[in-house]
């Protein structure tokens, strides 16, 4: 779900988590089961504050921003790969959090792959 997709349902723009926790209801998924992909800090603190796991991509257009807060950082979309989003849902022993969709991300991700998104090749 992109954000121009629901932009228009919520109140509050990023920071506030409302564009996200409204995405997740439109995939009819719990905020714990999704991942955002954001390439600014307030999309950062937006996902993090709506519960979700979240990519920060580092997009030379977007000047520097600060995605520590994400979970896993990027410099370049093809480093996301189906075995890295799957971590985002699993803990250290590699066993799935409690709450958060982990074997059927792989299903997801392969639909999207099907789809034609490349960066998701890999694993």
């Amino acid at each position: 779900v992109a954000g121009r997709d629901v932009v228009q349902d919520v109140a509050h723009g990023k920071p506030a988590p409302d564009i996200y926790l409204r995405a997740a209801e439109l995939l009819g998924a719990a905020p714990a089961e999704c991942v955002a992909i954001e390439d600014s800090a307030n999309g950062v603190r937006s996902a993090k504050g709506a519960g979700m796991a979240c990519v920060g991509f580092n997009n030379p257009l977007s000047l520097n921003q600060d995605l520590s807060a994400a979970d896993l950082v990027v410099d370049d979309m093809r480093e996301l790969t189906v075995a890295k989003l799957h971590s985002l849902f699993m803990d250290t022993q590699g066993n799935g959090l409690s709450g958060r969709l982990h074997d059927p991300l792989r299903g997801a991700c392969a639909a999207y792959l099907n789809k034609g998104l490349q960066p998701l090749l890999g694993d």
